[in-house]
This record gives structure tokens, sequence and C-alpha cells, in this order.
């Protein structure tokens, strides 16, 4: 896949704090560019968009969301080799010792800053390309490969280290946590299932109106893998978050074929719904 070149206009589109009247910021970040262009494109193949068809609107957002990563991980790359001062208009570059330096404090908020919006754009651009040839590629299959995929929907279940949210980078690093984790509920919700969870996004979605039954199961599976995960979890909320998936699962494995037909779902005991537990429910 080739991408778009990139002139100073889209770069500061997508990088405003680094809009400048001349292009010198720009010239200095440009290498940084056409490096981070190769490596996406690399990443992306020739999978993903036909050579030959027309653009479509899913194609050219696809495009842009591309462009943005590219220039927001060179302009991350960038930040410490540029010395950066304040201008009207965002950051310029210190030329000579009578113009102060932005403050530590304002370059580390810009990086932090950066930071964030590269790992959510990353996110972004990948769930747009599941539902293009892309997804059949190794890198796809990586990709989509757990429940909780990125750090985006890691956030989204209360994911953090040390009480700070979790981006692309700490997510790499919980990975591998995270896979365990999912090993504990697959045990749970049964192979099967889980596998068809993975399958939404290589070309087998479910089916609109079973979501009503199969939206509860991932988002209390996900709610499980997230307490397995955070460190500041309870042997009390592992126990009740399990419990709750193995109700529902119980309850409503009629419209869980995946899961009534394995073998998981016969050794499950059957909750007792004792009113002495906290978890007693009415019905």
């Amino acid at each position: 896949m080739t991408l778009p070149e990139i002139n100073q206009q889209a770069f500061e589109r997508w990088v405003p704090a680094f809009t400048n009247a001349t292009d010198e910021i720009f010239l200095l970040v440009q290498p940084e560019i056409e490096y981070q262009k190769e490596l996406l494109e690399d990443y992306i193949g020739d999978e993903a968009f036909s050579k030959t068809a027309e653009p479509t609107e899913d194609t050219i957002r696809a495009y842009e969301t591309a462009q943005k990563l590219i220039c927001l991980r060179a302009a991350a790359n960038s930040i410490e080799h540029l010395d950066l001062t304040l201008t009207p208009t965002g950051f310029g570059i210190t030329r000579n010792d009578s113009i102060a330096p932005a403050s530590p404090e304002r370059v580390n908020a810009l990086k932090e800053r950066i930071r964030q919006q590269k790992s959510d754009c990353f996110d972004k651009l990948r769930d747009m390309l599941s539902s293009t040839p892309w997804n059949k590629t190794p890198q796809a299959r990586t990709a989509f490969s757990l429940l909780m995929r990125n750090a985006s929907i890691a956030r989204l279940y209360g994911v953090a280290i040390n009480g700070k949210p979790v981006y692309e980078e700490e997510y790499n690093n919980l990975r591998p946590c995270i896979a365990e984790a999912e090993a504990r509920v697959k045990g749970i919700i049964s192979r099967e299932l889980y596998d068809r969870f993975i399958e939404e996004w290589f070309d087998n979605p479910i089916p609109h109106e079973a979501h009503i039954h199969y939206g509860p199961v991932l988002i209390k599976a996900m709610a499980l893998v997230a307490a397995y995960v955070k460190a500041d979890s309870t042997p009390e909320l592992y126990a009740e978050l399990k419990q709750d998936l193995q109700i529902y699962l119980q309850k409503n494995k009629e419209h869980l074929p995946e899961f009534a037909n394995s073998s998981l779902a016969e050794r499950h005991e059957r909750y007792k719904n004792k009113k002495t537990d906290r978890t007693f429910f009415f019905g």
C-alpha cells in the first residue's frame, strides 16, 4: 500500500502544536515522516485496498487516519531533538540565546498529548482496516487475537498502571498478562464461544439480532479479564465477577450455541440462588 505524500499543510493539520509561519519545523521533521510512512506501509501491506477501484469514503477516512498516525509518530520521535520555544501559533524552534525555550513542563505535556493521540489513532486505524482484506494478514491476526485487543478497550474497562491510563506502550507491556487472563476466561465461557468473538473481526460477524445475548457475555468476560489484570483487584471481586458470568451463561445458554454445545456447559455447576448470597437475584 502506497500512502499519499505528506506536505507541511497535512503535517500541521494533524499536529497543530507545530504550526509555523515558515517550513523550519516541517523540514526538520520530514525525514522522520518519510521513515514512519515506510514503516506503516510495510505494516499495512498491499492487501488493504484495491489499486484499481475508485476510493470509497471508508478508504479516504482510512488514508487520512494513516496519514495522521504517521505525523503523530514522527512528531513524537522528533520532539527530543528539537529546541522548542513557544510562539503565538504553538511551538517553534529556538534560534538564539535571546529566545527562551519552552518550559520542560510544557514540552512534557506536549509529548504526553501526542503519545496518547498516536496510540488512539493506531487503534482506530486497525479497527478501520478490519473490514478490508487486510484482516487476513498475519499482522491483523496478531492485532485481533485477544478480546481486549488494544489500549483503547483496556482503558474502557478501567485497566491502569499505578493509577495512570494505559496507552500503546503500557498495553504492549501488559499484553502477556492480558493473554493469560483471557486464557482463564476461555476456561469459563468455553474455547468455542471465545473463538466466536474473535472471528467477529474476520468476516464472520455475529448476527445483529443475536447481540442481545452475546453482548452481555462479552462485557462480563472483559470485566473479568480487567479484574485479573488490575493490580488493585481483590479475590472477592474476581469471585463475584466470575459467578456473575457463569450465572448468565447458564441462564442464556440456549441462545449461545457455542457454549451450550461445549464440554464446559455440562461441567458448570448451576447456581443455587441462595438468599444469603450477595449476588441473590429474583426470578
